[in-house]
């Protein structure tokens, strides 16, 4: 092509491996993927710890209630059930919560966001976009 064109000495034509350009982007995605985990996992731990305060300050506030149900004949496999069971319906309940919010948010950026250039074009969110 360089020979045929006169352009032998000067550069001009260049040819690209798409598969290299291919691996270029699934390693962003691979390294994009990895920090949405980190920031899941930090996310989780720091709901974690917060769930274990609340039920902490909940059966510090609750000893006398604790102690009633002692005097009449809970055992302390009971009342370990009830404070489970408490704290598994408040992060069940917090998870749905937090998860109506996202999808709500996400629902009302891709509401609000347009791109122009090439037509109007509006992002669709899907569950099958979805991992």
């Amino acid at each position: 092509m360089e020979m045929r064109h006169g352009n032998s000495d000067r550069g001009v034509y260049r040819s690209q491996n798409l598969a290299s350009i291919l691996d270029q982007i699934n390693n962003v995605l691979n390294i994009m993927t990895m920090f949405v985990g980190a920031v899941a996992a930090i996310s989780l731990i720091v709901g974690g710890i917060g769930v274990m305060n609340i039920m902490l300050v909940s059966v510090t506030q609750r000893t006398r209630e604790i102690g009633l149900r002692k005097a009449i004949g809970g055992t302390p496999f009971d009342i370990l059930l009830q404070f489970i069971t408490e704290s598994v319906i408040l992060t069940l309940i917090g998870g749905i919560i937090g998860i109506l919010f996202g999808l709500g948010l996400a629902y009302g950026i891709s509401y609000g966001i347009s791109f122009t250039g090439v037509g109007n074009i509006t992002p669709i969110l899907s569950f099958q976009s979805m991992p």
